[in-house]
């Protein structure tokens, strides 16, 4: 992990696993897909640089951009860092 918030894929597997939800692959992304959608996450679109579904047009351009970085990290949104208690 590098930044404040922000956690890579495998995390969120390990998450879901620790919670006693399905980590499938399928399910893993369905989960990565919602949490965006509520802008709970940013995708990572650029080296170090995350973008929250704030509007409900820019889910494509988002997902566009973070697939050609080919990123498996994303950035819990700052509000919910200190709520979370993330200190890394």
């Amino acid at each position: 992990m590098s930044g404040k918030g922000v956690v890579e894929k495998q995390v969120l597997r390990l998450a879901m696993s620790a919670a006693n939800l399905p980590d499938s692959e399928e399910h893993l992304d369905y989960l990565i897909e919602h949490l965006s959608s509520l802008s709970l996450l940013g995708k990572e679109v650029k080296e170090n640089m995350f973008e929250f579904e704030y509007a409900f047009d820019s889910k494509d351009i988002i997902n566009v951009k973070a697939k050609r970085l080919g990123s498996d990290r994303y950035k819990i949104h700052n509000a919910l860092v200190p709520l979370l208690e993330l200190n890394y």
